[in-house]
């Protein structure tokens, strides 16, 4: 299927459609070619996207046949009208338009006049579909690592005021007796994330599902929020990589100039391995399944290094330059990984 009828839902169907029937400017065969381009005072709809499950064979001879009545369902109730006039102006109608004056676009009724000028669209800025879906995408992936480097920024301005990650052990009562902190270390940055109204509320002495500090898993800010969150959403997919051969290999967190260069700080895993924000919990790495800790990602694998370089791989990255990626150089196992290697499953 050419990509001038593809609207990036599938390969072999299209939503593009004309309407056909008594009256519409395709009643028969013939089309109606006086009507086909003619002044706007005649305006007629030419062609209309459909809802995509009303999507067609490209190639068959399909099309919207109508009275005139329930053009709506006819169209598969779409979100908005997307369509291209007799006047061959691209319009994008609303859900809202009545009844009566979407009829009046496909099958005039008592010579009745629709102006459309307000839902007409730029031609000049008008993408395909699979363009716009990437670009989007794009925006959201950059927004997303945007995001991450605020993370970075507040955990190295943590370290440079109390020469260590987060959560340095100058208060045993923020340890459990497993030396565990009782707070995840992104509660502890909060100040340096300009949350201290709510980094003031917790109670650092207590676990982070204690009734008190519990209360507060619902302020989560929107540093830790993925872009399709609902508001009530309190889990957070934004981790550390810990464990062994990598930058954080035991409870005895290290300073920013005690981690190996370029090494991966902090990563976006999965929707399924998302956490309570507050919880004390991460990612951590098994050498033997390097990607395990990603989880189900339907994107790019997001991560930052301890310099502040931010990276998006592509999924297919395989295992063994991930885990070179991620064990630092100069630890058993660990090798130089060099840009020839990466650049292909670089996703920026």
């Amino acid at each position: 299927m050419p990509k001038v009828y593809s609207t990036g839902e599938s390969d072999s169907k299209t939503r593009l459609q004309m309407f056909s029937g008594q009256n519409t400017i395709f009643k028969s065969a013939q089309p109606n070619l006086d009507l086909a381009v003619t002044r706007s005072s005649d305006l007629r709809i030419m062609i209309v996207a459909t809802d995509v499950k009303k999507a067609v064979p490209w190639t068959g001879p399909d099309s919207l046949e109508t009275d005139g009545s329930d053009l709506f369902n006819l169209l598969g109730k779409p979100s908005s009208i997307h369509c291209i006039t007799n006047d061959l102006n691209v319009v994008s109608l609303p859900k809202s338009i009545t009844p009566a004056k979407l009829k009046a676009l496909v099958i005039p009724v008592n010579g009745e006049k629709v102006d459309v000028a307000e839902y007409r669209v730029d031609k000049n800025q008008v993408v395909a579909p699979e363009i716009a879906i990437q670009r989007a995408e794009k925006k959201k992936r950059v927004q997303q690592l945007i995001t991450m480097k605020k993370i970075w920024t507040a955990i190295r301005e943590y370290d440079q005021k109390h020469r260590s990650l987060p959560v340095r052990r100058w208060n045993d009562k923020h340890f459990d007796q497993d030396q565990n902190p009782k707070l995840s270390w992104r509660v502890h940055i909060l100040p340096f994330l300009k949350e201290d109204e709510l980094y003031n509320q917790f109670k650092l002495d207590e676990p982070w599902d204690s009734p008190h500090n519990a209360e507060l898993l619902a302020k989560m800010p929107e540093v830790f929020r993925e872009p399709a969150d609902p508001p009530e959403a309190t889990a957070t997919r934004i981790k550390l990589l810990k464990g062994p051969k990598t930058a954080l290999p035991t409870k005895e967190l290290p300073k920013f100039s005690e981690i190996p260069f370029d090494t991966i700080l902090l990563i976006r895993t999965g929707q399924e391995t998302a956490v309570p924000w507050t919880k004390p919990e991460d990612a951590d790495f098994d050498p033997n399944h390097p990607k395990s800790i990603l989880g189900q990602l339907d994107d790019n694998i997001l991560c930052i290094t301890c310099t502040g370089d931010i990276h998006a791989y592509s999924l297919e990255i395989p295992d063994e330059l991930f885990r070179a990626i991620v064990i630092p150089i100069g630890t058993q196992d660990g090798r130089k990984v060099l840009t020839d290697e990466i650049k292909p499953w670089d996703a920026l």
